[in-house]
């Protein structure tokens, strides 16, 4: 609007408005943050994880010897002691004759295996895995051992005749009171053996 007809305005025409940015700096904007390329979040990712040999190492540094397991056990019924009848006079001659013989003839039987004693519930590699971790997070470079159950497998001593299931194994739990061999081995490390002892657990009594 040009000058001369500003002054042919009445008052009562204009309209004065009150600019409120008037006299304040331009705000500036923040300029926007660069996402990192996924390459560079992969290698800045591996970085942080150990090698497998050094992970290996502080594994073995790391860990007790025995990992302690508590369980309930269950408890088994105690068998029952055969009754036998005493033999009559006239047989006694000729059976403690024969007995003689067949005590010399048969081999001595083998020890007998400790009875086992199962639990309720496992002790699974999962669970191993669990408390490995609790253990590594106190040690220095232990928290960047990356550990799961996957990477603990239960040893099978190959001189026993029992099977998995009545050595207290099943795949990979434990399912009775007793010590057992584990190796932990990461991706590409060594293996660590330790033992797991699984005891019974002390029950309150009322």
């Amino acid at each position: 609007m040009t000058t001369s007809k500003l002054q042919g305005l009445k008052p009562q025409s204009l309209v004065a408005e009150r600019d409120f940015t008037f006299g304040m700096e331009p705000k500036e904007e923040p300029a926007p943050m660069e996402k990192m390329p996924e390459k560079e979040r992969v290698v800045e990712v591996q970085t942080n994880l150990l090698a497998p040999q050094r992970a290996s190492e502080i594994i073995e540094a790391s860990l007790p010897p025995s990992l302690i397991f508590y369980r309930t056990p269950i408890s088994a019924p105690e068998p029952e002691a055969p009754i036998h009848q005493p033999p009559s006079r006239s047989r006694r001659a000729t059976s403690s004759a024969a007995a003689e013989l067949e005590a010399a003839s048969v081999p001595l039987p083998k020890p007998s295996q400790p009875q086992l004693i199962t639990i309720f519930g496992s002790v699974s590699t999962a669970d191993m895995a669990e408390s490995i971790k609790a253990v590594l997070a106190e040690k220095s470079g232990g928290a960047r051992v990356v550990i799961g159950a996957e990477d603990i497998a239960i040893v099978q001593d190959e001189d026993d005749e029992l099977g998995h299931q009545d050595n207290g194994i099943e795949g990979d739990r434990l399912k009775a009171l007793g010590d057992f061999q584990v190796a932990i081995r990461v991706k590409g490390g060594e293996a660590v053996v330790r033992t797991v002892s699984v005891k019974a657990q002390e029950t309150s009594q009322a």
